[in-house]
C-alpha cells in the first residue's frame, strides 16, 4: 500500500507511459503523459477507423459490417433531415440488414414534415456555401466557424432577426448530431455570443394576427360568389349562337336593336358588312336545354344592361363592358378557349356540354365557396386543406366525415376524423358546397380515378380544372384575400382567418373551450386561446354582463 507521501508525489507528477513507435524500420520509445496519450488516440481514431473499414479482419466479418451499417444509417438520417440523396453505396442485396436499414430510414423520415425539412436544407446549404467560399470545413465545423458565420449574417444590409440566427444554429447543430459529430452550438462560447447578439440584433416583432373570418362576413362572401359572372354569360350566348350555325362575323356585328324576343323565339336581323344595315332575318326558336340561344341572349341582356349598341364587346377585369367590339377573330377565340378549357382534348366540339357548364356558376367560384366553408367548419390549417383527397371525404346521414391523415399536431400520421354537420342555410352549408364542387369536377373531368385526386386544385381563367395541381398553402391565402376584397370586406386576411374564424365565432357563442378544441384539434387550451380574436371591445364584454 502506498504511503501518504508516495500518493502526494504521484499526484504532483503527471502519470506517464512508454509507447513504442516505428519509423523507417527503427523503433523508438516515447514517454507520454496520460493527457498526451488521450489526445494522440483522439487524433488517430479517424485514421484507425478508416483502415479497419478498408481491411476488415477476416476472422471477424461482423466487425466489417458494423462500421458500414452505422455509416449507412447516418447517411439515411441526414437524407431524412435535408432531403438529399446519399452518395454512399448501399449494402449488398444479400445482406439481411439491408431491408431493415431501408425500413428504419423510412420510419425516421416520418418524424419531419416537408416544411421543416426544407427549412433545415436551406439553412444548411447557405452555411455550406459560406464555408466553401472561405475555405472552411462545414462538417465537422469548429464553434469558431459558426460564430464567425453568424457575425457575417449580422453585417448584412438587412440583418436577420435573433430568432433567425438561432434557427441557423439549430440547423447546423442538427446536421452534426445526425452525422454523430460534435455539436458546435454546445460550446460555452456560443452561448456568450448569442447573448451579445441579443443586444445588437432586434428580436422578431410578433406580426399582427390575421383577422378572424366571422360568420356574418362568411355569409357576405358566399352571397358575392353566387352573383352572375358577366364574362361567363357573354361567352355562353356567343357559343349558343355559333352552335346553331350563326357565323362568327354575324355574331360580332350583332346589335341589340337587331334582336326582338317573344315567348317562343328570338328574331335576329343579320348584317353582312360592318357598317351596312341588316339584310336578312333569322328566327331562333326557344328550347328547354342549356344550349338554347334565346335563353342565353336574355340572360346576357339582363346583366349587360344599357350601354354600347353592340351585343358582344370586350369586358374589363371587373366584368364591365367596353365600347369596343370583339370582332370575328375575338368571337372565334372565345369559342376555342372555352371549348379547350372546359372539355380538353378528347371531347371535341360538344357545344351542348360547354353551354351547360357555362350556365352554372364559374368553376373557381364553386371551388372557393367549398374551400371557405369547409375550411371554416374544420377550423382548418392551410396544409390540412391542401392535403385532402376525395377519398378522405365520406358522406353520412349527419353530414360529412373528413379524414385528416396527418396534421401539425399529428406528425406520426395516426390520423383523425372530423364531423362536418349539415348547415342550416343552403348558402353557407359546407356539406352541400363540397358536393356541388365534386359534381362540377365529375361533370367536367369524369369520374375516373377521382378518389386519389386532390380536392382543391387549380382552376384556370377559362375554367380549366387541373386535377394534378393541388392548391399550395400560399394559394389558399390568396383565395381568402381575393374573395374578401371582392366582397368589399376590409381587414387583414389570410389562411389562418378560417381557423381563427370558427374558434372566435364559437367563443362569442360561449361554447366551452374543450368543445372548440375538439373541433380545432388543439393540443392545449393555451394555444387555443391565442386564436380567439377580440376585435370588438363590446363583444363578450364583462361589464355588459354583470347587470350595471
Amino acid at each position: 500500500m502506498a504511503t501518504p507521501g508516495q500518493r502526494a508525489k504521484r499526484r504532483s507528477s503527471p502519470p506517464t507511459r512508454v509507447m513504442q513507435l516505428g519509423l523507417d524500420g527503427e523503433s523508438f520509445d516515447v514517454v507520454l503523459t496520460r493527457a498526451d496519450e488521450r489526445n494522440l488516440r483522439r487524433q488517430l481514431s479517424p485514421f484507425v477507423a478508416a483502415a479497419r473499414r478498408a481491411n476488415p479482419t477476416p476472422s471477424l466479418a461482423g466487425q466489417a459490417t458494423q462500421p458500414r451499417l452505422s455509416a449507412q444509417l447516418r447517411a439515411a438520417r441526414t437524407e431524412a433531415l435535408l432531403g438529399i440523396t446519399s452518395s454512399l453505396p448501399p449494402l449488398p442485396a444479400t445482406d439481411a440488414l439491408g431491408p431493415l436499414l431501408a425500413k428504419t430510414a423510412e420510419y425516421y423520415s416520418r418524424s419531419l414534415t416537408d416544411q421543416t425539412r426544407g427549412t433545415y436544407r436551406r439553412r444548411w446549404e447557405r452555411f455550406s456555401g459560406w464555408c466553401d467560399q472561405h475555405g472552411l470545413d462545414n462538417a465537422p465545423a469548429e464553434p469558431a466557424t459558426v460564430m464567425i458565420y453568424l457575425a457575417s449574417m449580422v453585417d448584412q444590409e438587412v440583418p436577420p432577426s435573433l430568432s433567425t440566427l438561432r434557427g441557423h444554429v439549430n440547423a447546423i447543430n442538427r446536421v452534426h448530431a445526425e452525422l454523430d459529430l460534435p455539436v458546435p452550438g454546445d460550446d460555452p462560447a456560443m452561448n456568450m455570443l448569442m447573448r451579445g447578439l441579443s443586444h445588437q440584433v432586434p428580436s422578431t416583432r410578433a406580426a399582427d394576427p390575421m383577422d378572424a373570418l366571422r360568420i356574418e362576413d362568411l355569409r357576405a362572401v358566399c352571397r358575392y360568389l353566387e352573383l352572375p359572372d358577366p364574362r361567363l354569360l357573354r361567352d355562353r350566348a356567343i357559343i349558343a349562337l355559333v352552335a346553331v350555325g350563326v357565323p362568327a362575323a354575324i355574331v360580332a356585328r350583332l346589335r341589340w336593336q337587331d334582336l326582338r324576343f317573344t315567348d317562343r323565339q328570338a328574331v335576329m336581323r343579320e348584317r353582312r358588312a360592318k357598317n351596312a344595315g341588316p339584310t336578312t332575318t333569322r328566327k331562333l326558336p326557344a328550347s328547354g336545354d342549356a344550349a338554347c340561344p334565346v335563353h342565353a341572349l336574355r340572360a346576357w341582356r339582363d346583366v349587360a344592361g344599357s350601354g354600347p349598341p353592340l351585343v358582344f364587346t370586350l369586358l374589363d377585369r371587373d366584368g364591365r363592358r367596353d365600347a369596343r367590339g370583339l370582332g370575328p377573330s375575338g368571337v372565334a377565340q372565345v369559342v376555342a378557349t372555352r371549348v379547350d378549357s372546359l372539355l380538353g382534348e378528347a371531347s371535341g366540339n360538344d357545344f351542348l356540354k360547354v353551354t351547360q357548364l357555362l350556365s352554372m356558376a364559374p368553376a373557381d367560384a364553386v371551388r372557393d365557396r367549398a374551400l371557405l366553408l369547409l375550411g371554416f367548419a374544420m377550423a382548418a390549417r392551410r396544409g390540412e386543406l391542401t392535403d385532402l383527397v376525395w377519398s378522405d371525404l365520406r358522406n353520412v346521414d349527419e353530414g360529412l366525415l373528413v379524414r385528416l391523415r396527418r396534421s401539425k399536431t399529428d406528425l406520426d400520421g395516426r390520423g383523425t376524423t372530423l364531423g362536418i354537420p349539415w348547415g342550416r342555410s343552403l348558402s353557407t352549408c359546407p356539406v352541400r358546397a363540397v358536393a356541388t364542387w365534386r359534381t362540377r369536377v365529375e361533370l367536367q373531368l369524369g369520374q375516373e380515378e377521382m378518389d386519389a385526386s386532390p380536392v382543391f386544385v387549380r382552376v384556370g381563367r377559362g375554367g380549366r380544372i387541373t386535377p394534378d395541381e393541388p392548391l399550395t398553402r400560399e394559394a389558399i391565402t390568396m383565395v381568402v384575400r381575393r374573395r374578401m376584397s371582392q366582397a368589399g370586406i376590409k381587414g387583414r386576411w389570410g389562411g389562418r382567418s378560417l381557423r381563427a374564424g370558427l374558434i372566435s365565432t364559437a367563443a362569442d357563442l360561449d361554447l366551452p373551450l374543450e368543445l372548440i378544441a375538439q373541433q380545432s384539434r388543439h393540443a392545449s387550451l393555451d394555444s387555443l386561446v391565442r386564436y380567439i380574436r377580440h376585435d370588438d371591445v363590446f363583444r363578450r364584454n364583462a361589464a355588459d354582463r354583470i347587470g350595471l
